[in-house]
């Protein structure tokens, strides 16, 4: 991976990460909250990818990214724990939204769910723009 796509690549994330929240919490306002939950997910993955992007790690799958982020970011001290753990239980909510047709979430676990999504992304929104990754 060249520098310049590893930051096309960045890029396209972060507008991807960007769109998916919009939606996230455009569906909560529809009231889908599975939907919106589905939606968060996906905004916190565009957004771990980006963070891999900038190390010039593609990951090759939903564990893959979330090892990665481990491996390569919270276990040498670059990310904290707890951002690795709240993206670990957006997927899990996320598998529950989409495939558990017998538990569906309540508009509060919706949007406490979304409100961690978005918080997740100006983290690493933030992280990202500290190392001049992000305009």
């Amino acid at each position: 991976m060249t520098e310049d796509n590893r930051r096309q690549n960045l890029a396209a994330e972060l507008r991807k990460g960007e769109q998916s929240l919009r939606a996230a919490q455009a569906l909560l306002g529809l009231g889908l909250w599975d939907d919106a939950v589905s939606r968060a997910y996906y905004a916190a993955l565009h957004f771990v990818r980006a963070v891999l992007f900038s190390a010039g790690l593609e990951p090759k799958s939903h564990a893959g990214a979330h090892n990665l982020l481990y491996m390569s970011f919270v276990r040498p001290g670059l990310l904290s724990q707890d951002l690795a753990s709240r993206f670990a239980a957006l997927q899990k909510y996320r598998e529950q939204a989409d495939y558990a047709a017998e538990l569906s979430l309540d508009e509060a676990g919706a949007r406490a769910e979304v409100g961690q999504a978005a918080e997740l992304c100006r983290s690493l929104g933030a992280w990202l723009a500290e190392r001049g990754f992000r305009g």
